[in-house]
């Protein structure tokens, strides 16, 4: 259990139920292919959440859930901590370098905020 970003879950779970049956009966045909979930920046963030509703979906059979992996480029901060902790398994983030994308979430975007105001001289109205 965790916490996720309310509008890549909402894709995320548009993009399952709009591929579920095709994806489901693609697997039927040929059930020793493997599913690959990816995608870059805001696209890696959903594939992410795509990956874990597909992994625990009862309509894949156990095998192909167990061979299921995800591959996210750059992805934007997407779930919380314990969350990502519990995809480790079959989800991975590539980042390259200082790419800022993948590090900005509410909690540092908030800090950001707080530190600029404090030094400026509209401080009082950016913090009231």
């Amino acid at each position: 259990s965790g916490l996720a970003h309310a509008g890549i879950l909402r894709a995320a779970r548009f993009i399952v139920t709009s591929v579920r049956g095709a994806l489901v009966e693609a697997l039927a045909r040929e059930p020793t292919y493997n599913v690959f979930v990816t995608g870059h920046s805001l696209g890696g963030g959903t594939a992410a959440l795509v990956s874990m509703f597909l992994k625990h979906d009862p309509l894949l059979a156990a095998p192909v859930r167990q061979r299921l992996r995800a591959v996210c480029l750059a992805p934007a901060a997407t779930v919380s901590a314990a969350l990502g902790r519990a995809v480790q398994d079959f989800v991975v983030s590539l980042v390259y370098g200082c790419d800022l994308v993948p590090r900005i979430d509410i909690g540092s975007t908030a800090k950001f905020v707080h530190e600029v105001a404090k030094a400026s001289p509209l401080k009082q109205a950016i913090l009231s």
